[in-house]
């Protein structure tokens, strides 16, 4: 696999372990699923994380391809509710800010991709006020 593919290059689904850390350090760990299609110019990516405590956490982006670098984006999210946002891809690298419609809901991530895995680190805020950050490791499972 080409280290300058990135996570949006092909259709795919990526199997994930993730950690969420809070303000007071608590961890929780999740494991989930990323189902990503590529048809031309449009992508979907249905994803969902299982918490340790049996929660679901699950978001579903409708995304457009804009240049070959940039990325339009709605997602809906059960837990959040809707973004509306970019993904800016440089070389094996997606980055993403967002922000939850109607809310003071914010944050960003940073997707790597190297062959079969990626790693994803991000941040999720209420106005400037850090809610959560987030690693995961993503493995490519076809």
């Amino acid at each position: 696999m080409n280290n300058e593919l990135h996570l949006l290059s092909e259709s795919a689904v990526w199997i994930t372990e993730s950690e969420f850390t809070d303000l007071a350090k608590n961890r929780s760990a999740g494991n989930g699923e990323s189902h990503i299609k590529v048809d031309g110019q449009r992508l979907t990516n249905t994803s969902w994380v299982e918490m340790a405590d049996g929660s679901r956490i699950s978001n579903t982006y409708s995304i457009e391809k804009i240049q070959d670098n940039l990325y339009r984006y709605n997602s809906s999210s059960p837990a959040l509710g809707i973004q509306a946002s970019t993904f800016i891809t440089d070389k094996s690298c997606v980055y993403s800010k967002f922000a939850v419609k109607n809310t003071r809901l914010n944050g960003f991530e940073v997707i790597i991709r190297n062959g079969n895995t990626r790693h994803a680190h991000g941040a999720l805020y209420n106005g400037d006020e850090l809610i959560n950050t987030w690693v995961a490791t993503m493995r490519k499972t076809e």
